[in-house]
């Protein structure tokens, strides 16, 4: 039914569009992102809520909704503001001087917080505003206040305008008033010239009260056009056109005739309600006493148990089955027994007893009936009781809602499983618990078995035993914990020698421990650290004719000529005086020895071969250089400052290219050896 509801309206609002698109004055559906709209004023009036003012949404909770039309709806917050809050939503001045003008608008109605009349006045007023306005009238939001609804959705409301406001500046008003429910939605608010067609005169209904299931012709009178019928509002929910129009209400239901001609709805619509008389299918139980009878639903009168069916007709004229199911109730003899206390009392039939016997008495049961009720009564006596009991010091012993400690002798007032006092004598015994002390020691990581599990760290341990007497014997063990005696030493050797420790030779950067049993029987742990000297570096390098250690700080020097020792050779220079291979061994202050690389030394006719006989460029250099030599196919090597040979290759046809490109940038030596053999340095810079 909604979405053929839904069907109707638009095409309503597709013929209206149609026909009086030239007499419509103004239209305002708030799809536009500005709010408000152009020429509209959104101002409060009353209330302390921030902002509390109309606002333009794209979809709505509270109740969850969405725009009647396109993408956005205008908005009061109802839900969140309090009562007695409200504010005017104003349209543009608005000439009505060209003849009789209405206002139509959709309202969402809900039927959440139904009692909270949350609502929207509609004023007409030439100033704007809603105070000293013409109210035209009033929607509640909640479908369960006027006007009523009987579902929830989009209703369109329409307000004829006073001819008195025929002028050319007037203003329409929306003034939302909270009272603390839920959110009020407005989409589609239109102006146009009054020209709807009359509204339907009456509606006839063919029985204005009918039974349930009883269908009814409505027939409309004054129908101009076409008549649109509503089963809860006019203008609401849509359930068919044209009369007459044949209906079948389950329940009391007001329907309404609206007019349609030309594309245009009469403003108002006529109605009848048709009250329907609901169908009753009765079942009865009853009973009566033994010799009662009983009047049926047609007047006679019986006194034995059956089912009885009677189909009735009720004044309103709806048929109703009738079902009476008829028992007879038995007069019942109950022998009952109760138990009282000495020096407690009895009521029963309204008299008061003491004393055990027999009593009887006659009650009327929940039947009518008389019944004889038969009462044994007995008295119980006093019981006393005398108890020992015993228990281990520490531990309690509850008697009578207290907790004792504490040898004695007690009382106390029971109740018996008869509900009698039973006086109860207690003589409690208290038995002391047993102690004794250990003292045990240990070595760090050993451990002892006590109360069933090893403990290895110092403390004071317990264990609990149970003695003869069935009461704790408490053990106490004091227990000491030895640790090892540490001793930490350092030593240091040079890279590639070895020390002797624990029976073996140990020769890398650690820390190394060896334990010893001490004095105690518990461990003695030498713990030593070795540090491991790197060797000295150096290099040999050649300024002119004297050779040279790279570095002048070591402790000593020793120069060796073809692996042999020099005499008297022990600075960082020497002058070689003839042709061979040196190198140099040096000392540092950690007592390190470190021998250099073989540096090739050659001496012609007692001079040294300069480097005259070939030229390197350019120098310094970046990428490529290139060596020049008087020589063809000469040797050419490139030292590091280190004494490390980076490069070497050969010089063809007395001239070769050089790429340096990867080397680092720093200092280097190139050594070149001709084809007679003779050699020579120079320096190269490389960027």
């Amino acid at each position: 039914m909604k979405n053929t509801t839904r069907f109707f309206v638009l095409l309503a609002i597709a013929f209206f569009s149609a026909n009086l698109l030239s007499a419509q004055i103004f239209s305002e559906s708030f799809d536009g992102n500005t709010f408000p709209p152009t020429g509209w004023t959104n101002v409060k009036v009353a209330g302390s809520a921030t902002p509390g003012t109309w606002a333009r949404v794209t979809s709505g909770s509270n109740p969850n909704t969405s725009p009647y039309s396109g993408a956005g709806m205008a908005q009061y917050n109802s839900y969140s503001w309090s009562s007695g809050n409200a504010a005017d939503l104003t349209t543009p001045v608005l000439d009505f001087s060209a003849g009789n003008y209405a206002v139509s608008f959709w309202i969402y109605r809900d039927g959440g917080q139904a009692a909270k009349n949350d609502r929207v006045e509609v004023f007409v007023n030439t100033n704007g505003a809603s105070a000293g306005g013409t109210l035209l009238g009033t929607i509640n939001r909640s479908t369960a206040l006027v006007p009523v609804v009987n579902t929830t959705g989009w209703y369109q409301y329409t307000f004829s305008i006073p001819a008195i406001f025929n002028t050319a500046n007037n203003h329409i008003v929306f003034k939302a008033i909270s009272n603390f429910g839920n959110r009020i939605n407005l989409d589609d608010v239109q102006v146009f010239l009054n020209n709807a067609p009359n509204d339907v005169t009456d509606v006839i209904a063919s029985d204005n009260e009918v039974c349930t299931n009883t269908s009814v012709t409505l027939t409309a009178n004054g129908v101009v056009g076409e008549v649109y019928w509503y089963d809860d509002a006019c203008g609401g929910n849509l359930i068919g056109t044209g009369s007459p129009l044949t209906v079948t209400p389950t329940q009391t239901t007001t329907y309404y005739a609206r007019n349609f001609d030309n594309g245009v709805f009469s403003l108002g619509c006529a109605s009848a309600t048709v009250t329907v008389n609901p169908v009753y299918n009765i079942s009865i139980s009853t009973s009566i006493c033994p010799g009662a009878t009983y009047t049926l639903p047609d007047g006679s009168t019986t006194d034995i148990d059956d089912v009885y069916t009677f189909n009735l007709t009720s004044a309103l004229g709806c048929d109703s089955t009738v079902e009476i199911t008829l028992t007879t109730s038995s007069v019942i003899n109950v022998s009952i027994s109760e138990s009282i206390c000495r020096g407690n009392s009895f009521v029963f039939d309204g008299n008061t007893y003491i004393d055990a016997g027999q009593y009887t008495a006659t009650f009327t049961s929940s039947g009518g009936c008389d019944s004889v009720v038969t009462l044994d009564l007995t008295v119980i006596e006093p019981v006393s009781e005398n108890i020992t009991e015993t228990i281990c010091e520490g531990k309690e012993y509850l008697f009578d809602g207290i907790t004792l400690t504490v040898a004695g002798n007690y009382n106390a007032t029971f109740i018996a499983a008869s509900g009698c006092d039973s006086i109860v004598n207690l003589s409690l015994i208290v038995t002391p618990s047993v102690f004794t002390n250990l003292s045990e020691t240990i070595c760090s990581g050993d451990s002892l078995l006590f109360n069933g599990i090893y403990i290895k760290l110092a403390d004071t341990y317990f264990d609990t035993l149970l003695a003869v007497s069935g009461c704790d014997s408490i053990i106490s063990l004091n227990l000491i914990v030895i640790d090892p005696i540490i001793t930490s030493l350092s030593e240091s050797i040079c890279n590639g020698d070895s020390l002797l420790f624990n029976g073996a030779y140990i020769k890398l950067a650690n820390t190394y421990f060896d334990t010893l049993v001490a004095a105690s029987g518990c461990d003695s742990i030498i713990e030593l650290t070795l540090t491991i000297n790197a060797l000295p570096q150096v290099a040999v390098i050649q300024n002119n004719g004297t050779l040279e250690a790279d570095n002048s700080t070591f402790v000593s020097y020793q120069w060796y000529q073809d692996g042999n020792l020099l005499q008297n050779a022990e600075s960082n220079t020497l002058t070689p005086t003839e042709n061979g291979s040196y190198s140099v061994m040096v000392e540092d202050a950690n007592g390190c020895k470190n021998i250099s690389d073989e540096f090739e030394f050659v001496i012609v006719g007692n001079a040294l071969i300069k480097n005259t006989e070939w030229v390197i460029f350019p120098n310094p250099a970046k990428d490529i250089v290139s060596i020049k030599s008087n020589s063809s196919n000469s040797n050419y090597r490139i030292f590091s400052v280190e004494g490390k040979i980076v490069m070497e290759g050969v010089v063809k046809n007395y001239f070769s290219s050089i790429n340096i490109s990867k080397l680092n940038s720093g200092v280097y030596f190139v050594h070149v050896i001709n084809h007679q053999g003779f050699s020579s340095n120079n320096v190269l810079v490389k960027e």
